[in-house]
């Protein structure tokens, strides 16, 4: 409907501006003029009616705008707050290769299992325990102190082949099997 009284009163518009041609202008009776002037009234009238509304059509889009621009600021007050939280963390245990740490005197090597904690914990210990244990043999609970990553340090003599190395953070045990070779010859 909108287009159609749109295009009619651009028709009627261009029908009705004088033009600057020579030709004589049309005359129009009494009663035409009349019938011409009540259809400019009344697609004045339409027009400005649609004006209104779409006038009003802006204001409620402006509102809504305006609206969604507070909540998406809120939002990011709200995702700023959250991710300035530091959620709490369990630890994680991430394990090296075994490497030479150096050859001893009496033959042996010292071998070191470098690790790393990460996470949130208050105290931990680590050991190593060959598969094939020694009767009477203390392998030990080694202490370490938090803030980050520690080694694993033990002689050839005491373990060869496979091992499992672990590290204990806050009574949970962090596990890997090696195959342990004299790494400095």
């Amino acid at each position: 409907m909108t287009k159609k009284v749109i295009f009619l009163a651009i028709f009627l518009a261009f029908m009705f501006t004088p033009s600057p041609s020579p030709a004589q202008a049309q005359v129009f009776s009494t009663e035409q003029q009349a019938t011409l002037d009540s259809l400019r009234d009344t697609l004045i009238a339409l027009l400005t009616q649609q004006i209104a509304a779409l006038q009003a059509e802006i204001q409620k889009i402006l509102a809504a705008q305006a609206e969604t621009q507070t909540t998406v600021q809120n939002l990011g007050a709200r995702v700023e707050t959250v991710t300035q939280t530091p959620l709490p963390t369990g630890p994680v245990v991430t394990f090296g290769e075994p490497a030479c740490d150096y050859r001893m005197s009496n033959g042996y090597s010292k071998i070191k299992i470098p690790f790393d904690v990460s996470g949130q914990w208050s105290s931990g210990y680590h050991s190593i325990v060959p598969e094939l244990v020694t009767p009477n043999k203390d392998y030990g609970r080694h202490p370490f102190a938090s803030g980050g990553g520690a080694v694993i340090r033990f002689d050839t003599g005491d373990v060869l082949g496979a091992a499992v190395a672990s590290v204990t953070i806050d009574g949970q045990v962090f596990s890997k099997q090696f195959t342990i070779t004299d790494l400095c010859q």
